[in-house]
């Protein structure tokens, strides 16, 4: 797995409100039933979302 603050695209000193809100706006932008043309959403919704929970 990449740098966890890179997928998110936050500092290492991100506060727990402002994670969340970088964690939200991804999620939403890449999540499978969004992008069902983008056989890779899957994939970076997954990465997106280990990097939130190993964050978080």
């Amino acid at each position: 797995m990449r740098d966890p603050y890179t997928v998110l695209g936050v500092p290492k000193s991100v506060s727990e409100k402002d994670l969340k809100s970088a964690y939200r706006r991804l999620a939403k932008a890449h999540h499978p039933d969004q992008n069902q043309d983008d056989p890779k959403a899957h994939a970076k919704f997954a990465e997106i979302s280990s990097a939130y929970d190993f964050l978080s």
